[in-house]
């Protein structure tokens, strides 16, 4: 099923209750792909009952047995009024989406600064938290800890891109040029995240007797952009 297709059939479900579809993400910039995974697509409608919700059950779990990640689906009023609590969510959609279907909400959403750097600072502060607590749940086993290291980074790259925006810089739609443009303006070396992403990409293999240095190097890492976050 592809996105198209999602859409017409949403629209006979819903009629004049559905207001947008919004395909967002690296696919909202990609016209020639032609899988059917990968998708994150948002729908706003006038009712968000769980009664309104009901009709499209079915066929929002046929989208997500696709390979989809599960729609975003949002009332207008919360759409509109929800800015500053995901602000970091609602630039990075603002930034990379295409509608499929009705208004373009997403264009004129405003972003607050401080409710920006408030998320970002919330965002790193509760991770590292959640990092010390998984640490002191799991060691010493590396393996776990190894899994956890390379699944855990990707969530970090939401806030590395709202810090640039923070500062005003343009953010890279690569990782690596994104880490770079981090490290430039922060003056904090970000050589973990350079060496998780090899690993993820396959270009480096990471020993289990390198995965407690590699997180103690993660975790200072981590607490350097803390800190650098609260300056601002």
């Amino acid at each position: 099923m592809k996105p198209e297709q999602l859409v017409e059939t949403l629209h006979k479900i819903y009629a004049d209750d559905l207001i947008s579809v919004v395909l967002y993400g690296s696919a909202a910039h990609d016209a020639s792909q032609d899988h059917y995974s990968d998708f994150n697509v948002m729908i706003v409608l006038r009712q968000t009952s769980l009664a309104a919700l009901a009709p499209a059950a079915s066929l929002l779990q046929k989208w997500m047995k696709r390979g989809n990640p599960v729609p975003l689906v949002i009332h207008q009023v919360h759409l509109l009024t929800s800015c500053d609590v995901f602000p970091i969510e609602f630039l990075d959609m603002k930034e990379r989406h295409r509608v499929l279907f009705g208004t373009d909400l997403l264009a004129g959403l405003e972003i607050k600064k401080d409710h920006l750097r408030l998320q970002c600072e919330n965002e790193i502060k509760a991770k590292l938290i959640a990092l010390r607590s998984y640490y002191l749940r799991v060691y010493p086993d590396k393996k776990k800890l190894k899994e956890f290291l390379l699944r855990s980074s990707s969530a970090f790259f939401a806030i590395f891109r709202g810090l640039l925006r923070l500062q005003g810089s343009a953010v890279p739609p690569l990782r690596p040029d994104i880490l770079a443009q981090l490290q430039k303006s922060t003056g904090i070396e970000f050589t973990v995240f350079q060496k998780i992403l090899e690993v993820r990409d396959g270009k480096r293999k990471l020993v289990k007797d390198e995965v407690i240095t590699m997180l103690e190097e993660y975790l200072t890492t981590l607490e350097k952009v803390a800190s650098f976050t609260d300056s601002l």
